[in-house]
């Protein structure tokens, strides 16, 4: 019964995982900006295919801000459908920038932006691995020698120039923070960048209540049945009883749907010591 129990539980994490990136909802009314035009030839290659924007058709001629020499200029561009050019392209470097880090160099003189390095790391070892911990240890060591080695040039005149910015590992990345179109320029034309891409902000849809909720549970709600939950129910087991632990970004010990089931609170007052863990150490 457990074995059976834990292979539910499993097959709906897996699915949760695989299926993540696909399951985004946006209210209109916050819409994100949208996503970087995905690149062409080999630095296609640094995005997974479910990252890769959808074409768009019969999209309007629009304005993108360019470099001309020294200069940012305003000229027509193809519609999103057509894509940048090629990232490797000798004759326009450029194309390796996303549109609106350039527009926001144009408009306030400095941005922040992403800047991918071609070099990925070759996982496909991790393959021949036997246990979890071996393929875990070989990726997580793979993925930082080659951040470390790739972006160690390029960091030394970041730091020369005492420029800021925040390295990323997995992706192989490096966060600038106020970049500048002198900043750009000089980083732009490296063979060792494939791509310059905005920080992106999203913003998220705020939650809601229902001021007059039912009195008892009317359904099961998706997010239940889509790991499987529900399936673990029927099988009797319903979870009373156990203790559960969280150590995330922290839980609301006094929210409403929580102090009820809050170790910690006996319905009157709140006893905090062995029921909460500060991992700041505040």
């Amino acid at each position: 019964m457990k074995r059976e129990l834990f292979r539910l539980i499993n097959l709906g994490l897996v699915l949760t995982t695989l299926l993540a990136p696909f399951t985004t909802t946006v209210s209109a009314d916050l819409a994100p900006e949208p996503a970087p035009l995905a690149p062409e030839g080999p630095a296609a290659s640094l995005f997974p295919a479910w990252a890769q924007p959808l074409a768009l058709s019969k999209a309007p001629v629009r304005s993108e801000t360019r470099f001309s020499g020294k200069n940012l200029v305003s000229q027509p561009v193809a519609s999103a459908a057509q894509g940048p050019k090629s990232a490797s392209s000798p004759d326009d470097p450029l194309a390796k920038v996303e549109p609106s880090v350039m527009n926001e160099l144009a408009a306030d003189g400095k941005s922040d932006f992403f800047i991918w390095m071609t070099e990925k790391a070759d996982l496909s070892p991790a393959y021949t691995l036997k246990t979890k911990e071996e393929k875990g240890r070989f990726v997580f060591e793979a993925l930082r020698e080659t951040a470390e080695h790739s972006q160690k040039e390029l960091r030394t005149h970041l730091d020369e120039q005492g420029i800021g910015y925040h390295p990323f590992y997995i992706a192989n990345k490096i966060l600038i923070r106020d970049g500048s179109q002198t900043l750009l320029l000089n980083v732009v034309f490296r063979s060792d960048v494939a791509w310059i891409t905005a920080n992106h902000k999203y913003q998220l849809e705020e939650p809601s209540t229902n001021p007059n909720p039912p009195a008892h549970i009317l359904a099961v709600e998706s997010n239940i049945s889509f790991v499987n939950a529900d399936d673990v129910w029927a099988m009797g087991h319903t979870g009373e009883g156990i203790v559960l632990a969280g150590n995330d970004t922290g839980l609301d010990w006094d929210h409403p749907a929580l102090i009820n089931q809050y170790r910690g609170w006996d319905g009157a007052t709140a006893d905090h010591n062995y029921n909460w863990w500060d991992a700041t150490g505040r």
